[in-house]
């Protein structure tokens, strides 16, 4: 949250240079998410098949897969919703916004980022205090510990909190662009 008054009030090498620190570990952990999503659909798919074709088929199924299925559905996601919240591919509704004044715009945008970094600072934290109280417990068929399925809230919440950070303080630029030109 510090980058976003920096980016403010901060001078101008200052706000480049944190602005690039931010744009590069959102380039990072947005290829690692692209990975994890390429990696569990694929395994998803499989497990299903192969559950489908034991229980079917064979006329035995395997206890596990279905499962890790759910796990892995959890994470892709949770993880596929923090990644589209980068590329702007969540479903908006703008009709009303884009008649305003380009500035107006602007200041909507930047208002409607830090209802996203509030909402998502709260979701780390329960979602991390969340993922303590279900450390003891362990899944059925797995015996993982289910810490690490609802570790998956916190996880999406900080990649949306950094790709939030990154959308204001680019939309904060433009704004200060704008108000430049005026």
């Amino acid at each position: 949250m510090c980058g976003i008054f920096l980016v403010q009030y901060g001078n101008e090498d200052m706000r480049m240079k944190y602005m690039a620190i931010n744009i590069k570990i959102c380039d990072i952990t947005s290829i690692l998410s692209r990975f994890v999503i390429f990696l569990a659909l694929p395994l998803m798919v499989s497990l299903t098949f192969m559950q489908v074709i034991l229980r079917y088929v064979f006329g035995s199924p395997t206890t596990w897969s279905e499962e890790l299925v759910m796990f892995l559905f959890i994470w892709l996601v949770l993880i596929g919703s923090s990644y589209a919240y980068r590329d702007g591919k969540h479903i908006i509704i703008d009709v009303f916004i884009r008649r305003l004044d380009i500035k107006l715009q602007y200041i909507i945008h930047l208002i409607s980022e830090m209802a996203v970094l509030a909402t998502s600072m709260i979701f780390v934290f329960s979602g991390f205090r969340m993922a303590l109280v279900a450390k003891s417990s362990v899944s059925a068929a797995l015996r993982i510990s289910m810490f690490y399925i609802y570790l998956a809230v916190p996880v999406c919440c900080i990649l949306i909190l950094l790709y939030s950070i990154e959308n204001t303080m680019v939309t904060l630029n433009k704004l200060k662009n704008i108000m430049g030109k005026h």
